[in-house]
C-alpha cells in the first residue's frame, strides 16, 4: 500500500508511522515469548529438558519429571494426577523383631529368629530374646510321646503298669531289652521261675532219698492234703515220745537200784 501512494509525502509519512507502530506493539510479545520458551537470561526451561537431565535441576531453577501412566514429561509442578519421579522415594526403616507385631512375630524369616516373650499377666512383646521370667509363645511345647514298653529301661520295665504289661525279653548273651512280648528265643526276666535244689540226706553213712525243694513260684498247682502222710506222722511222733518215756523210766528204774545195793 504505501508503495502504490509513495509518490505523495503524506502517504508516506502514514506509512511509516503504520510500520513504527506494528514494529513498537509487536516486539514486547515476541519477546516475552522468548522468555518464556528460552527460560530467561540463561536459555533453559524445564520443557526443554530431557528425562535424563530434568532432576539435576539447580535450586534456583527447579522441574519435576512428571508421570502419567508410560509418559514423562519434564514440568515446573506435576499435576494431581500425576507422580513426580524426581522425589526421593521413602527412607524404609531396617527391619528388626522391634518392628514386628504379635500376629507376625513368629511367622519372621530365619535371619531374624525372633521370639514374642511374654511375661505373667502381660502381652507378649517382639524381641530377639527373651529375658529371665519370660516365656516365648513362639516355641511349640514339647510333643509327649505316648508310654510304651520300648520307651522303658531295663530297671523300669518289670515295674510297667497294668495296662502296658510289659516283659523284659533276653536272648542268650545278649542284654534284657523291653518288650510288650517276647519272641522266641528269648526270656522273660520279669518272670521269677522256681528253682529246684536236690540236698542228698546221708544217715549213720548211708544215704538216703534226696530231698528236693522248691524254691520261687507258687507251687504245685495239683497239690492236695494227704490224710494218711497226716495220721503216720502222728503215730511216729506218739512212739518216739512212748521209747523216750520208756527209756527215762528204765534209766530212773536202775539208777534207784544201784543206790540201794551201795
Amino acid at each position: 500500500m504505501c508503495a502504490h501512494f509513495s509518490s505523495g509525502k503524506p502517504y508516506s509519512w502514514f506509512c511509516i508511522v503504520i510500520i513504527a507502530l506494528f514494529v513498537v506493539l509487536t516486539f514486547p510479545a515476541v519477546s516475552s515469548q522468548d522468555v518464556a520458551v528460552g527460560g530467561g537470561d540463561n536459555g533453559t526451561s524445564c520443557a526443554n529438558l530431557t528425562e535424563e537431565n530434568c532432576c539435576n535441576d539447580t535450586d534456583a531453577f527447579q522441574c519435576s519429571l512428571c508421570q502419567n501412566g508410560d509418559t514423562k514429561t519434564c514440568k515446573e509442578s506435576c499435576d494431581q494426577n500425576e507422580k513426580d519421579t524426581c522425589a526421593a522415594p521413602p527412607t524404609l526403616e531396617p527391619m528388626t523383631c522391634g518392628n514386628l507385631t504379635a500376629d507376625t512375630c513368629c511367622n519372621s524369616t530365619d535371619a531374624l529368629n525372633c521370639s514374642l516373650c511374654q511375661a505373667q499377666g502381660a502381652d507378649g512383646i517382639c524381641k530377639a530374646e527373651c529375658s529371665d521370667g519370660e516365656t516365648d509363645t513362639c516355641a511349640a511345647p514339647p510333643t509327649l510321646e505316648p508310654m510304651t514298653c520300648g520307651n522303658l529301661t531295663a530297671d523300669t520295665c518289670c515295674n510297667s503298669t497294668d495296662a502296658l504289661n510289659c516283659s523284659l525279653c533276653q536272648a542268650p548273651g545278649a542284654d534284657g531289652i523291653c518288650k510288650a512280648d517276647c519272641a522266641a528265643g528269648e526270656t522273660d526276666t520279669c518272670i521269677v521261675e522256681p528253682t529246684t535244689v536236690t540236698t542228698p540226706t546221708t544217715t549213720n553213712g548211708s544215704t538216703t532219698t534226696p530231698t528236693t525243694t522248691t524254691a520261687g513260684g507258687g507251687g504245685s498247682s495239683g497239690q492236695s492234703f494227704d490224710g494218711a502222710s497226716f495220721v503216720g506222722g502222728i503215730i511216729l511222733s506218739l512212739g518216739i515220745v512212748a521209747i523216750v518215756f520208756f527209756g527215762l523210766k528204765f534209766y530212773k528204774a536202775r539208777k534207784d537200784q544201784n543206790y540201794h545195793t551201795l
